[in-house]
């Protein structure tokens, strides 16, 4: 009916909530296609929200369909445009996700320098959103080995998520928080974090999440036995 009525806008920004559909229904080459058009259609107008938006969907199709480089270069133009427009919400948005990307590519610096920018930006009430930043900025920090600055980002990130009642998340930095004290050989402030990510993912029948807690505790507990059977022999 859009198309009828020649309202092209309206179609660029229906289709660009389609392309978010059919990637959620498990096809993102299809939506990958009709995110290009909606960014086509949308860019015969001047900079808009709808066409930040249609820009950041199809960063999102192209991160899942692993394309980094193709996301980095469409996150980094939908932030120029939320800039441009002056557009806060969009711009912190944009750039936590640009943020993570650089994180994903290596690209530690920059993400630090991004997620402290977007974190400085926040409104007071977007709780969610200063979680999002602060789990990666932990993961920042870790990989810069600063590491009781992680270990406080992620605390904070926990508290937020906690509130929010987001189980997920909480579950995913308790397993980050996990993963920082055993690398930093504290087996058993380890083995706590690993043991209520478990329980967390358990609840909720997170079966990809209790794997990967399985498989750290199972690691984590076989390098104690043989710690303790190493210093046992050492000592006899």
């Amino acid at each position: 009916a859009a198309k009828a009525e020649g309202d092209m806008f309206m179609v660029g920004s229906i289709l660009s909530n389609l392309a978010l559909v059919q990637d959620q229904s498990g096809d993102p080459r299809k939506a990958r296609a009709t995110a290009t058009v909606s960014i086509d259609v949308l860019d015969v107008y001047e900079d808009t929200p709808e066409l930040i938006q249609a820009i950041r969907n199809s960063g999102s199709i192209e991160l899942a369909l692993g394309d980094l480089e193709n996301s980095l270069i469409l996150y980094e133009r939908a932030l120029a445009i939320a800039e441009k427009l002056e557009d806060n919400g969009l711009c912190v948005q944009t750039l936590i996700d640009l943020s993570l990307i650089y994180k994903d590519t290596g690209r530690y610096s920059e993400a630090k320098v991004g997620l402290e920018k977007a974190l400085a930006q926040l409104n007071t009430d977007d709780g969610l959103a200063k979680s999002h930043a602060l789990a990666g900025l932990g993961l920042v920090h870790q990989h810069l080995e600063l590491i009781p600055l992680s270990r406080q980002n992620f605390l904070e990130a926990l508290s937020l998520y906690q509130t929010a009642h987001s189980w997920e998340n909480e579950a995913i930095v308790l397993h980050n928080l996990g993963q920082l004290e055993d690398n930093q050989a504290n087996a058993f402030a380890a083995l706590g974090d690993y043991f209520q990510s478990l329980e967390i993912n358990l609840a909720h029948s997170c079966f990809l999440g209790i794997a990967e807690d399985l498989s750290a505790l199972t690691a984590l507990v076989c390098h104690i036995h043989a710690t303790i059977d190493r210093l046992t022999a050492d000592s006899s």
